[in-house]
């Protein structure tokens, strides 16, 4: 008699416009942002930066906070110690750009919305 085992899913992945992982494992994602204005490509300056807040329901989770940005790309590194926070479940999470216009003024951008961003923590074992 034999018997098939189904091998795990990729872990994380995007699939049908919603990011899955495992809970508990630890990855890293660099994310390229293709800011424009007017329709004009946009660098992201030193003294700009940009969060992404993780909610479940209506309770923030997590927020990377990305400074000192190459090359237009946040790196969200999600260590053991942040990836346990996120219990099996669906999350949701926003992506704001805070521009530095002058010395006392910062304006914020949202430029991904928690309807475009939906997360699936799934349980392995």
């Amino acid at each position: 008699m034999s018997i098939e085992i189904q091998g795990a899913k990729q872990s994380p992945r995007y699939e049908d416009k919603i990011w899955y992982w495992y809970y508990g494992n630890t990855f890293t994602l660099s994310w390229k942002l293709l800011l424009k204005v007017n329709g004009i490509p946009m660098d992201i300056k030193d003294t700009d930066y940009v969060t992404f807040t993780f909610n479940q329901c209506c309770r923030t989770v997590y927020t990377f906070t990305c400074e000192n940005i190459i090359d237009n790309t946040c790196i969200l590194d999600f260590t053991q110690e942040i990836s346990k926070k996120f219990r099996p479940g669906d999350y949701t999470f926003c992506i704001d750009f805070y521009e530095r216009i002058d010395e006392n003024n910062i304006r914020r951008t949202t430029i991904g919305t928690a309807e475009q961003n939906r997360i699936i923590v799934e349980e392995c074992h």
